[in-house]
């Protein structure tokens, strides 16, 4: 989801992702994450052409909202580690950890 990010420039000093469109695509929300995630096979079919966007099953819309409310929640603590790995060669699988007070990263089992 990362990729997708809507990074926004005021066009004076500010630079930043709006949380209520967070993502590049321009489309309705849950049709977004659909795309991002590979589940735009899960739509109801027959809800294509909805003005409110496709209608997912009760299982896919939650997981789907879920995820997009821990992207809201945590894309300052988000936004920190991926700029902070940037420089050292960008995120791997695994867990990542930092004091919360320091904001310096790492790669856990890694020091």
């Amino acid at each position: 989801m990362i990729p997708f990010l809507y990074i926004q420039d005021d066009g004076n000093y500010d630079v930043g992702i709006d949380k209520n469109i967070m993502y590049n695509l321009g489309a309705h929300l849950l049709d977004d994450m659909a795309m991002i995630l590979g589940l735009t096979d899960k739509a109801i079919p027959g809800t294509e052409n909805d003005p409110d966007g496709r209608a997912y099953d009760d299982e896919t819309e939650a997981h789907m909202l879920s995820l997009h409310d821990f992207m809201k929640e945590n894309l300052f603590f988000i936004e920190t580690l991926v700029h902070q790995f940037a420089v050292k060669g960008g995120l791997k699988p695994g867990t990542y950890k930092c004091k919360d007070y320091e904001l310096l990263w790492e790669r856990d089992g890694e020091e």
